[in-house]
């Protein structure tokens, strides 16, 4: 076995498969072996790593370093050490500079100003704006992309976008014309600057100078009719387009009905519901309190007509604690428990279409296996060749029925105050379980939680309580368990936590 440069050993390396305990092996700056410790090769150097995770280095695609120009703000050295604390291996830079990366000469210096300093490996985005000439030469000279912004430079920054600003609608379509010769993708800042412009101008009128006011300033017709233009100029050109910092559901709407858009969200589904668009009050306080409904307006919604949610989760994980499951005209979105009260949902094989092929085919992962569209529901999955839902009389071993009479429940005597721990985990990592939990300080123990659990077979359990510590609880909390055999009482001191 030949001898490599380094074996990073004893951690959990990530692989397709998940974690896996051993070890990775490197040879001329490659990977040359990964896997169990016995089977590594000896190295000229090793690293003990003590069981930490090994993840490949992740690429940030978007990263602003104003260096030369203004160093000030961030140079290659200062922003490149932080990218390789966080893991980033690769940063792609974007043309914002002193001056910005138009020209051939300009790159070059950039990129030994990167070579001088940099800690991890980069790239360039070429600047494509009102010097369309030099795109085909960055391009030749290996920039990743290129980018275009549809304003023009404020008043004192000029030199930081000279070459990056598409002047006007003739310009753009050049500029696209360009960059589509060359197969790169050409990203784009998505605003109507004379909307803007005009906007800004009744606001300051208004006296708005605060963070508001520039909101106010930049209402979602500013962007969605930006993005429309610059989707059917690359529809119109064959341009490679991608659209930078979305924010408003009709702007994404219409990049999700555009043939062939991939769409990256950094959020979360909402449980199918589809995504949301905060303000940056709102992402500061990490709750938005005007979403009420399960077709609430502030909903992108891509998903299904059936999804599978927690009500708790909604409410509390997801933050938008006036959150209830009706509909905006006051109807109940639960959907039916059996067939007595309605048709209840059913599972079924997620499928999609071909353009010109009538077939309908499953979505197949990786291990072979079909994605489901409840897959936790302990009922087969649907398929129709012809896309028909099943049928109700015919089909009903496909749909998720809950003949139970009883439910697991918790009743309160007395008032109990939801309290929740900043940042707590949700498995206990702050003394309790769930998304939060509900409190009163101590008293003469006539205020009650009664917990009533649904068990379905006979037998021994375990009962377990979990509750965050506090100087205002008991110190002599009873739990009373009721059971076949009687009843058991069991006290404790919920100024503690148990080991």
């Amino acid at each position: 076995m030949n001898r490599a440069d380094v074996v990073l050993r004893n951690c959990m390396v990530f692989t397709p498969g998940g974690l896996v305990e051993g070890g990775v092996a490197i040879s001329d700056g490659k990977i040359a072996a990964m896997g169990g410790t016995p089977f590594l090769p000896p190295a000229k150097s090793e690293i003990d790593l003590q069981g930490a995770a090994l993840f490949p280095g992740g690429v940030d695609t978007h990263v602003h370093v104003r260096d030369p120009g203004r160093r000030e703000r961030g140079d290659f050295a200062t922003e490149s050490a932080a990218a390789a604390a966080g893991g980033i291996t690769t940063i792609l830079e974007m043309p914002i500079s002193s001056p910005p990366q138009y020209t051939v000469d300009i790159l070059e210096n950039r990129s030994r100003c990167a070579s001088e300093r940099s800690s991890v490996d980069f790239g360039f985005y070429g600047a494509a704006g009102n010097r369309p000439e030099h795109i085909a030469g960055l391009a030749g000279r290996g920039v990743a992309a290129f980018k275009t912004f549809l304003f023009r430079p404020h008043a004192g920054r000029e030199g930081e976008f000279e070459g990056t600003c598409a002047e006007g609608d003739g310009n753009l379509l050049e500029i696209f014309e360009a960059v589509a010769k060359t197969g790169k993708l050409c990203a784009v800042h998505a605003e109507n600057d004379d909307l803007i412009r005009s906007f800004t101008r009744d606001v300051r009128a208004g006296g708005g100078r605060d963070l508001a006011a520039h909101g106010r300033a930049r209402p979602p017709l500013a962007e969605v009719s930006a993005v429309a233009k610059v989707l059917a100029f690359a529809r119109s050109t064959g341009v490679r387009l991608g659209i930078c910092h979305v924010s408003t559901p009709e702007a994404m709407e219409l990049a999700l009905k555009e043939e062939g858009s991939h769409i990256v969200f950094n959020g979360h589904s909402n449980f199918g519901f589809g995504a949301t668009f905060a303000n940056s009050r709102e992402i500061q306080n990490q709750q938005i309190d005007n979403i009420y409904f399960v077709d609430d307006d502030r909903f992108t919604n891509y998903s299904t007509v059936m999804v599978s949610v927690k009500p708790d989760g909604m409410r509390y994980g997801q933050a938008y604690p006036n959150w209830n499951p009706i509909f905006k005209n006051g109807t109940s979105a639960l959907m039916p428990y059996t067939f007595s009260q309605g048709t209840p949902p059913y599972n079924y094989y997620l499928t999609y279409t071909i353009p010109g092929d009538p077939a309908v085919y499953k979505v197949e992962l990786s291990d072979g296996s079909f994605l489901e569209r409840f897959p936790d529901s302990n009922t087969p999955a649907w398929f129709s060749a012809g896309g028909s839902p099943p049928d109700p009389v015919r089909n009903r071993e496909y749909f998720i029925t809950n003949p139970d009479p009883d439910f697991n429940r918790c009743d309160f005597t007395g008032t109990w105050t939801i309290g929740r721990v900043p940042g707590g985990g949700y498995l206990g990592e702050s003394g309790y379980l769930g998304y939060n939990y509900q409190y009163r300080p101590a008293g003469t123990g006539a205020n009650k939680a009664v917990y009533s659990i649904y068990l379905k077979y006979p037998g021994n359990y375990d009962v377990m309580a979990s509750w965050y510590p506090s100087s205002g609880n008991a110190t002599n909390t009873r739990y009373i368990i009721h059971h076949a055999g009687g009843a058991a009482t069991v006290q404790v001191n919920q100024r503690e936590v148990l080991p």
